[in-house]
Order: structure tokens, then C-alpha cells, then sequence
């Protein structure tokens, strides 16, 4: 008799249907966005819920959703997997996209361009402006500053740099012929000399070439756009005709 018992309690458990849909409310709570027609807006709200097995979210179809969708503790199984599906009527998928749009932006100095972005949605990989993805800040903004008086495979002068906020900044430098590697700024002295962090691949080269970026300092050209981490913004200089 106990299987019967269990079997017949395991039939009456329900799963969940999480909705969500760009007309949605997040300060809904999660038993009112079980139904369709009272969806959560974003994908925010689903860090309070403990996805249980067979549970779903459903995205409402031809939506676009920005944000990143990260699931963790889940605890799905192959019997009774979490889905992440669509709903209603429209033939269109919905789609998930990391891109969010800055409709914000306030001209600067030097033809300069800042938008404010949230801070919980850095640091910013791409840029694009019409689709067209935009140049990462680089100092200079072509070609290479020659490496000069190099010791071993730890530091070179920077005397060639500008003065400006360089800390956390990216050098990318060749250290063999065949390689080219990427190392933070790991300390920059009186002289200009920089420290690289971690160290080269390999011993430093007189003459070789470098470059800078990963910083708003190294904005050095139009089209090219910069993080600024301590605004929490994203700053750009466009090109002649770009708006």
C-alpha cells in the first residue's frame, strides 16, 4: 500500500510557470506571475526564487529581454527538468540579449560623449553605435610606442605616456616574436617606468613595440569609446557624422 500512497501524492504536486514580458511589473510577486496576463518586466525578480524541478520561465514571444538571465542552485532533473521557454500568441521567439540602449548621453570636453550606466551592469565589453561595433580606447590609436629600456621581463620605460589616470590599464606588448601579450599596469613611478602584472612571457625587447588601453586615458581617437568604473559610466568620442 505504501507505493500507491506515494505515487498518488507525487501526481498532485504542480510546478511552476515563472512569466515574463516587456510590459510585465517586477514588484509582482512570484504566485501573481504564474499567471500570464501578470508577468514580472525582467529577469531581476527570478534571484529571490529556489527553482524547483520541473518548474519554467516563459518569456513572452517576439519581447526583447536585456540583462543577463543567470540561474544558480538549480535543481532540475532529467524527469523533471527546468525549462526556460516562450508564451502567447506571436510566431516571433523572444530574445535575450546582453545589450542594453543608453538614451542619455551629455557632450564633454575634448568631443567627448558620457552616458551614466548602473554600476551592477559593469564593466561594459562592446560598444556598438547603429549596430557597428566601436574601437576599445587605445593609447596610441594606431601603431605601437617602442619598448624602451626594458629589464628582463618585468618593466620598461613609459616616458612616452601622457600623464593621466593609467591604474588597472592594459599594455599589450610583444615580449617574442611570435606572441603578444596583455598585462595590467602594475605600477607606474616617478620616471614613467612600468611595472608589468603579471610578468612578460618573455624577456622584454629594446625597440619593440606596446600599446595602452582599458582606460578612459587611452581615449585617443574618434571612435573609440572607454569604461569609466569610478563613474559608472561609458564614455565615447564619435566620428565626423556620428550622432
Amino acid at each position: 500500500m505504501i507505493p500507491t500512497a506515494l505515487s498518488v501524492i507525487l501526481s498532485c504536486m504542480t510546478s511552476a510557470a515563472y512569466h515574463i514580458a516587456n510590459n510585465g511589473n517586477d514588484v509582482r510577486t512570484a504566485s501573481e506571475v504564474q499567471n500570464p496576463s501578470t508577468p514580472w518586466r525582467s529577469f531581476a525578480p527570478l534571484a529571490k526564487v529556489v527553482l524547483q524541478p520541473g518548474d519554467s520561465i516563459l518569456l513572452r514571444r517576439g519581447d526583447t529581454f536585456r540583462g543577463t538571465l543567470s540561474l544558480k542552485g538549480l535543481r532540475g532533473n532529467r524527469d523533471a527538468p527546468i525549462v526556460i521557454g516562450s508564451y502567447g500568441p506571436r510566431p516571433e521567439k523572444p530574445v535575450i540579449s546582453g545589450t542594453v540602449v543608453l538614451n542619455h548621453w551629455t557632450a564633454g570636453a575634448s568631443g567627448i560623449w558620457s552616458s551614466p550606466l548602473p554600476s551592477s551592469w559593469g564593466p561594459v565589453a562592446r560598444l556598438l553605435v547603429d549596430s557597428i561595433p566601436q574601437t576599445a580606447a587605445r593609447l596610441p590609436a594606431t601603431g605601437w610606442f617602442p619598448i624602451r629600456k626594458p629589464q628582463g621581463d618585468s618593466s620598461f620605460s613609459g616616458d612616452t605616456l601622457p600623464a593621466g589616470a593609467w591604474a588597472g590599464a592594459w599594455v599589450h606588448l610583444k615580449s617574442q616574436t611570435w606572441n603578444l601579450d596583455a598585462r595590467r599596469i602594475g605600477g607606474l613611478d616617478p620616471s614613467r617606468r612600468i611595472s608589468l602584472r603579471p610578468k612578460a612571457n618573455g624577456t622584454l625587447q629594446q625597440g619593440w613595440g606596446w600599446f595602452v588601453s582599458g582606460v578612459p586615458s587611452a581615449l585617443s581617437g574618434p571612435g573609440q569609446w572607454a569604461w569609466d568604473s569610478t563613474g559608472s559610466r561609458v564614455l565615447w568620442r564619435p566620428k565626423a557624422g556620428q550622432n
